[in-house]
């Protein structure tokens, strides 16, 4: 029976502002496209494709343009998008399930829940297709773990225990994810937080330099350096740590799949250099460069306070540094970064995204010479070193005793024959990688 490639891939989009400007036609076809040939040359494919949005509430209190966050959330609340809120009135949502499931097999046909004559690639544009209206404070990374941990009846199927995933943020700012009870975005507490714009995220999430320390409520008059996030938010924002052990840890340790190697990470956003901060007009025309202003005054019209300068300004291509959303999406062993500002297509990040999934496939696959000599007598000249946590140890092969220890097996997701992949059995916690060498 033919081996199955099977991934689940996940946008989290932000949908304040790229959420009007993301098309899966245009942007998901090379991803599509890999999978298929992939399906072609060796295995079947089955893919699950999910829309989640940025749109989680905003604490205790709501802001203006988002609910408060409850108990389940507030906004979209971690639920698939099986339609878009901007979606036109010819858009119909995948058929018994909130996301998009494809099977493409290797004689080149298809199996979807894709309704009637409209296309899987179209089925995204409908999903994706959320316009500018959701919550100005992004909780993209608490969205995803409400979507992702299981307490979401409506995501019920979409992630597979035995399918290797991606999530791809797209997002022109940074993570604001908050606890429920979040006082940060009440309108009434300027004195404690500042008034009330997106600079609080950064204020109380992000500290900069060496020492490290946390931004002023001022201009930065400058450039600043060494900009991570925060260890200690004092509850007004979730922590990092609480997504990168749930993502880059294993299951028996509270991680979200039983190998964290299984997990690409990707993220689709504005540089992180420059990170400055002004003194502005927080509500100037979007896209456009700010105009800095000379006093603190959050009493004036406009007011004049401190807004984190975009990294980058040219067209539809802007936002400020995601230096929270970073610092997660670097921690995953296979990841990746696509900027906004080089103006390139999304479907060079997207495919990008296939080519780390499809990685995870080949790992361990051997060329036809290596095998050749792998199979050979037990005394044959091959040498396997396994790096662990940095810890590099020589494995014996299985046939000889000991643990750990390699074996070949047939695998047909390694492609053209002979199709065999090397596995290390015994370990005692995922691999960094392994080396093979024959002489």
């Amino acid at each position: 029976m033919a081996s199955t490639v099977m991934a689940d891939v996940v946008f989290v989009i932000d949908n304040e502002d790229p959420g009007a400007l993301f098309r899966a036609s245009e942007s998901a076809a090379p991803l599509l496209a890999a999978f298929k040939d992939r399906a072609e040359r060796a295995a079947s494919t089955s893919l699950h494709l999910g829309v989640l949005t940025s749109d989680f509430g905003a604490g205790a209190t709501g802001a203006p343009g988002c609910t408060p966050s409850g108990e389940q959330g507030g906004g979209d609340q971690g639920k698939l998008q099986a339609l878009g809120r901007r979606a036109d009135g010819t858009c119909r949502a995948p058929q018994g399930a909130s996301y998009l499931a494809l099977e493409i097999h290797a004689d080149g046909t298809e199996t979807t829940n894709v309704p009637g004559p409209q296309s899987s690639l179209q089925t995204l544009d409908c999903m994706t297709a959320l316009g500018a209206s959701g919550c100005g404070f992004r909780h993209l990374l608490e969205s995803l773990h409400a979507g992702l941990s299981g307490t979401v009846a409506d995501n019920a199927g979409f992630l597979r225990s035995d399918a290797a995933l991606a999530v791809v943020f797209v997002t022109q700012t940074d993570d604001c994810s908050a606890p429920p009870d979040s006082p940060l975005f009440d309108k009434n507490r300027v004195s404690e937080f500042g008034l009330e714009t997106g600079f609080r995220c950064r204020r109380f999430g992000l500290v900069c330099g060496d020492p490290p320390v946390p931004l002023a409520y001022d201009s930065s008059h400058g450039p600043l350096t060494g900009c991570r996030p925060a260890e200690d938010s004092h509850g007004l924002l979730y922590e990092v740590s609480r997504y990168t052990d749930w993502l880059t840890r294993p299951a028996s340790q509270g991680g979200l799949k039983d190998d964290p190697s299984d997990v690409v990470l990707y993220a689709i956003a504005p540089s992180l250099t420059p990170f400055e901060v002004l003194l502005s007009n927080p509500g100037a025309p979007t896209g456009f460069p700010y105009v800095p202003c000379a006093h603190l005054n959050e009493q004036s019209y406009p007011p004049c306070v401190p807004v984190t300068n975009y990294s980058c300004a040219s067209g539809i291509f802007f936002g400020t540094p995601p230096v929270r959303l970073a610092s997660v999406v670097s921690a995953a062993k296979l990841h990746g970064f696509h900027s906004w500002c080089d103006g390139s297509p999304f479907g060079d990040a997207l495919g990008e995204v296939a080519g780390l999934l499809l990685s995870r496939f080949s790992e361990g696959c051997l060329a036809s010479e290596y095998v050749d000599r792998a199979r050979g007598a037990p005394d044959a000249d091959c040498t396997v070193i396994d790096v662990t946590a940095g810890v590099a140890t020589e494995v014996v092969r299985c046939d000889r005793g000991g643990s750990p220890c390699w074996r070949l097996a047939d695998d047909a997701l390694c492609g053209a024959p002979p199709a065999t992949r090397l596995l290390v059995d015994g370990r005692q916690a995922p691999s960094d990688f392994t080396r093979v060498t024959c002489r």
